[in-house]
């Protein structure tokens, strides 16, 4: 008994990591978020069971083992106080498998899903969000398609009225155009008749002169 008790007590302690993410939090300049570890049943303890980590980094809680098992832990995020922020509730489960490698020494891996859940994400991630009317959550704003618009308008308007003075000045040269047509009649309507005249002037006194 005393040799079995002395080969389990044999063992060289390791320290075992769980890694956790913190993602950026988009709309604030800075972020921390406080990240709690809660040991189940007979696991060992964490050197920390609460982590202060800033945005868009990660942080790891550190657990002593001492001999092989199977030891869980439930991981979740503290919530702030601050009202324009949607906190992440997701609640982990971390797993740390313990066993012997061929030389006798202690090793582990960790395994990690959603509490309560059959889902496995590949790690232990949270990522919080300003909520909709938060201090950050509106868009700039921009007059420029107003501003296209009217240019657009505006063009539209001077080409048109471009081209009814275009119109317009036709229109104005056909009148005129007309209105010298109709004064060359006249003049040439004139000259004939003038000329008419003079050449009955001269028959008649051609005549006579004849008959005296």
């Amino acid at each position: 008994m005393s040799c079995i008790s002395v080969l389990a007590g044999s063992y060289k302690p390791i320290t075992a990591t769980i890694t956790v993410n913190c993602l950026e939090v988009k709309k604030v300049d800075s972020f921390k978020y406080k990240i709690k570890i809660k040991p189940q049943k007979n696991a060992p303890a964490p050197t920390s069971d609460e982590l202060d980590i800033i945005e868009d980094n990660k942080g790891e809680f550190k657990v002593q083992v001492t001999e092989p098992g199977t030891y869980d832990y439930l991981i979740y995020q503290v919530e702030g106080d601050d009202d324009k922020m949607d906190y992440d509730q997701t609640q982990f489960e971390a797993h740390l498998f313990v066993t012997t490698d061929d030389n006798g020494e202690l090793q582990y891996t960790v395994s990690v899903n959603i509490a309560n859940t059959a889902k496995k994400p590949l790690k232990i991630e949270f990522v919080n969000k300003v909520s909709k009317g938060g201090a950050d959550d509106t868009e700039d704003t921009t007059e420029t398609p107003t501003e296209v618009t009217t240019e657009k308008k505006t063009e539209k308007k001077t080409e048109k009225k471009t081209s009814d003075d275009g119109n317009d000045g036709g229109k104005d040269k056909s009148k005129k155009t007309g209105d010298e047509t109709y004064l060359f009649v006249w003049i040439n309507i004139f000259a004939i008749s003038f000329v008419g005249i003079i050449v009955l002037v001269i028959e008649r006194k051609r005549r006579y002169n004849q008959n005296e």
